[in-house]
């Protein structure tokens, strides 16, 4: 679901050169662009409706398990539809530069008009889905019942969409939304304001700091936007803060995120110590055994013991940079054949026949090809490939990244601490724990243990790779040192195509 936020978000940045690519024009009035970018929504709400209402009648009279993973399906196609939908809207009908024509070009205004549609449609899929979720959780109160654990009330349909709204909405969009105001509100000052004599690092110095500002705190408004308080005092809370002391790992705070009931997690923000908040969901608390809440704990003690969220940051750098720098040169290199300068001799020869050679746009190497050139659909098409290859490789590393903090916490469960020297082995208990946490996470969240994840894997393929750690010594295990290769290699990457970006672009 973050995916399709981020690239909702990534469309509306990218809205001038989309609208410039599209290859088919649309010959209709501003007023048209903006009613045809209406009633897609609307039509893809209507469809997502009736889909949902199909599902929800095979549940009530055959009961049908089926049909609740049909459900599911319905909103994963529902959100890309979204997506695609939004495209054709951003490219094809100009939508953000219509906005902008009846409104002017306000700092953020125009942007989060625009991605209005999409947010719009994915309002419409909770609120189709509820049913299906309420059906679910009644099905579920006898087992939690005959387990003794806490009944919470089922949300009413708004609960519903506003806590999925909070959540998805607030981890991923809100930055995104904050960090393009910041730089459209630099790009606007830098334009209206400063004098042509100060240094345009200046600009980039201010973006910078911006950036690190909004990625810094952002853990601290997080809390606010999600439903949290301080996990209370007691046993439980002893523990866990033992857990952190033991690894070295600083934390503001615990929290219980309040979800009713409706959803088993945890998670970790914050990059510095002071900034950090460690938070368990109430219905994972209640689900869960003492064991199995300390594993979950662990995992996430273990990404920032093991520094994952600048390490991601670095890795999805190099990814991009990386992969933009060789798709940018084969997109060159294909136009280059499809476009060949002209030879010397016919230089030459032009020269002497005083008549110039046709002229050949001079780009910066890194730069996109002009528009109206020969090539025009090579642009397009290698920024696809970028995304698409950039997605890949991403999903991979954050998978290892999972793997790694898995693992952190079986070596945990185990006996391993920070400064222990002592070559302890992983337990056969110390994995079943953590699997057995996996499994309770798949069940109550409905989740199928054979679901893929693009960022975490299935809960199948983490159970399988946890029994293989059994017996193997806490500092001594592959996925680890795997890490450690990840970490150089993407380092190198990065600096070497960014060096290499900077002499093409210097001396090409």
């Amino acid at each position: 679901m973050q995916i399709v936020t981020l690239l909702i978000v990534a469309l509306v940045y990218l809205s001038e050169d989309a609208a410039r690519w599209w290859p088919w024009p649309i010959d209709l009035t501003l007023n048209e662009r903006l009613l045809a970018a209406l009633l897609g929504p609307v039509a893809l709400i209507g469809l997502v409706l009736a889909a949902m209402r199909l599902c929800r009648r095979r549940m009530d009279r055959r009961g049908s398990w089926r049909a609740a993973l049909l459900a599911d399906r319905f909103m994963t196609a529902g959100m890309w539809l979204s997506l695609a939908l939004h495209a054709f809207n951003i490219a094809a009908l100009d939508l953000h530069g219509a906005i902008r024509t009846k409104l002017g070009d306000w700092v953020i205004v125009d942007e989060a008009i625009a991605m209005l549609p999409p947010l719009a449609i994915l309002l419409g899929a909770w609120w189709a889905y509820y049913p299906i979720n309420r059906r679910l959780r009644e099905a579920s109160l006898i087992r939690h019942l005959d387990a003794g654990r806490t009944i919470y009330p089922i949300w009413t349909r708004r609960e519903y969409v506003v806590s999925q709204s909070r959540l998805h909405f607030g981890l991923v969009l809100l930055p995104a939304m904050l960090i393009m105001g910041w730089a459209e509100g630099i790009d606007f000052f830098w334009r209206h304001s400063v004098s042509e004599e100060v240094a345009p690092w200046w600009r980039h110095a201010a973006l910078g700091l911006g950036v690190a500002a909004i990625f810094l705190f952002a853990p601290t408004f997080m809390t606010r936007i999600w439903d949290t308080q301080p996990l209370s005092e007691g046993e439980l809370r002893d523990r866990l803060e033992q857990l952190c002391a033991r690894h070295g790992v600083r934390v503001r705070r615990l929290l219980v995120w309040n979800t009713h009931g409706g959803m088993i997690n945890g998670a970790v923000m914050g990059l510095l110590g002071r900034l950090r908040y460690v938070l368990l969901t109430d219905a994972l608390l209640d689900a869960m055994t003492t064991r199995q809440v300390e594993a979950v704990m662990a995992h996430e003690i273990g990404h920032a013991r093991r520094h994952h969220l600048p390490w991601l940051a670095v890795c999805l750098l190099a990814i991009l940079s990386s992969v933009t720098l060789l798709t940018t040169l084969a997109v060159r290199g294909v136009d280059a054949v499809a476009n060949p300068r002209p030879s010397r001799v016919e230089v030459i020869s032009a020269r002497n026949a005083r008549i110039e050679p046709a002229p050949r746009s001079r780009q910066s190497p890194l730069s996109p090809l002009d528009a109206g050139a020969k090539g025009d659909w090579l642009e397009p098409v290698g920024l696809v490939t970028t995304v698409l290859i950039s997605l890949g490789v991403f999903g991979f590393t954050s998978r290892r990244f999972e793997r790694q903090a898995d693992t952190f916490a079986v070596q945990h469960l185990s006996g391993m601490t920070r400064d222990d020297g002592r070559e302890r082995v992983i337990t056969a208990e110390a994995a079943e724990a953590m699997s057995d946490a996996l499994q309770v996470v798949a069940e109550l969240n409905h989740i199928p243990i054979t679901r893929r994840s693009w960022r975490h894997g299935s809960i199948r393929w983490r159970q399988d790779y946890l029994r293989t750690l059994i017996g193997r010594r806490c500092n001594d295990v592959p996925i680890d040192r795997q890490m450690r290769v990840l970490k150089a290699l993407a380092a190198a990457a990065l600096i070497a195509s960014l060096a290499l970006t900077w002499w093409i672009d210097g001396f090409g």
